[in-house]
């Protein structure tokens, strides 16, 4: 692993272990061992080196929304694939859980920047496959904005939220029909 990747991956474990506002440059230089002036050469703040992650993450999930879109399966399931995919990420990104709870808890309004930027950019793929829809005539014309907006938080709610409260995984077959209903 080269340097920047190190910095990187042990700037993820500090922004998890103990949130981003209370990592400092100096604390993780001295975590992976080099001067601070040295990681300042890499990263010239605490909050770029957030950027750079944050954009890794973005990368992540547009690269995710290309793949599906070359899947030959209708809308409604690249929607629901796409979401899915999303929400395994967020599952998988304790960083991302992490700092959506700092940015809400401490109303840090950088890390809020950037939660803002991942969900932002997860509306609008979802958007963009709602203009398409529209635009082949499967769907009536809507408000592709907000119909994205609440498809996503509408997702959100049942994946994470029914069944941590219900212990009770929604099946796949019930997200198609909600999502399907939505569109109606």
């Amino acid at each position: 692993m080269n340097k920047n990747e190190v910095i990187i991956n042990e700037a993820k474990k500090m922004f998890n272990d103990i949130g981003y506002k209370a990592t400092t440059m100096e604390a993780l230089a001295n975590k992976i061992d080099i001067g601070k002036g040295t990681l300042y050469l890499y990263f010239k703040s605490k909050e770029e080196l957030l950027k750079y992650i944050i954009d890794e993450l973005v990368n992540t999930i547009n690269n995710k929304a290309i793949d599906i879109e070359m899947m030959d399966v209708d809308l409604n399931k690249k929607i629901i694939l796409f979401v899915d995919e999303i929400i395994t990420l967020k599952k998988e990104q304790q960083l991302l859980a992490k700092l959506v709870v700092e940015a809400e808890e401490s109303h840090n309004t950088i890390v809020k920047k950037y939660v803002d930027q991942i969900e932002n950019n997860i509306i609008e793929k979802i958007k963009e496959k709602i203009d398409i829809a529209v635009s082949k005539k499967y769907i009536k014309a809507c408000n592709s904005q907000f119909k994205a907006f609440l498809i996503y938080k509408v997702y959100l709610i049942m994946v994470l939220e029914w069944e941590e409260k219900y212990n009770s995984k929604i099946t796949e077959e019930e997200l198609f029909g909600l999502i399907k209903n939505m569109f109606n």
